[in-house]
This record gives C-alpha cells, sequence and structure tokens, in this order.
C-alpha cells in the first residue's frame, strides 16, 4: 500500500486544493501537470515523513482525556454514523434510535480502549436533523 500511494501521488497528484498550498508544495518540490494537479515525488514525500512529529498530544476535555499518539501507543476511536444497529438476539440489523445513540455513547464513554469518540450511529426514529443533532450534542 505504501509504495502504491507513493506512486499515485507522484504520477496521479492531487487535484483542486487551494492556491496557497500549491504554491508551498510547489516551493518544497512539488510540481503542477498538465492537467492542472499537483504531483508530490517519492522523495519529497519520504521527506516529509522523516521530518513529521513521530509523537504528539491529542487534547481531550482534560488531563486524564488526552491521549499521546505515537511510539507504541495504540488508540480507538468511534466512527462514522450507523444508521443500522445490530440486534445480537435475533442477528440482524435493524434501524438504530435514540435509545441506540444514547446506550452506545455511555458504553463509548466506559470503555477504557475507546480514545475518543464521534457519533456512533444516527437514531432514525426522531422528527428532524435538528432535534437528531440537539440530541447527539
Amino acid at each position: 500500500m505504501y509504495n502504491t500511494s507513493l506512486r499515485l501521488l507522484a504520477v496521479l497528484g492531487m487535484g483542486k486544493i487551494p492556491d496557497r498550498l500549491r504554491a508551498k508544495l510547489e516551493a518544497a518540490g512539488a510540481t503542477s501537470t498538465s492537467t492542472g494537479r499537483v504531483a508530490l515525488h517519492r522523495v519529497l514525500v519520504k521527506e516529509a515523513i522523516d521530518h513529521a512529529p513521530k509523537t504528539f498530544p491529542l487534547h481531550g476535555r482534560g488531563p486524564a482525556r488526552t491521549i499521546k499518539v505515537g511510539e507504541t501507543s495504540v488508540h480507538f476511536v468511534t466512527g462514522g454514523a450507523a444508521v443500522q444497529t445490530l440486534h445480537g438476539a435475533m442477528r440482524a440489523y435493524r434501524a438504530s434510535t435514540l435509545t441506540d445513540l444514547h446506550d452506545f455513547t455511555r458504553l463509548q464513554d466506559t470503555l477504557l480502549n475507546v480514545s475518543w469518540l464521534t457519533r456512533s450511529c444516527i437514531a432514525t426514529d426522531l422528527a428532524d436533523e435538528s432535534t437528531l443533532d440537539a440530541q447527539t450534542a
């Protein structure tokens, strides 16, 4: 995957990027293609990786929720927005509800191996998106 990623960045490049970013990338050695994309050559990408910080703090709402990203630590995040929930006993999927959203959030907040939370499901039993957003918050 790594070598394929390097090849795609060098051959296909990136498109529709802001002019300011394009200028910085070109100043660092990237080139514009005939189609207006920016090609990032293998050496440029490797240099960027070499100079990137190997660890950094991802600050939480308090010190107990701040995690150190990098080194040998592994962190998990809830992600996505499931519109369906697996009903364990029935072994079938059903539409997610507001109760599911609340239950998943309480579970994620309790699990030690979940490092940060994002919305874990979309309650399909709410009247509108504003109500969903308020309940999710």
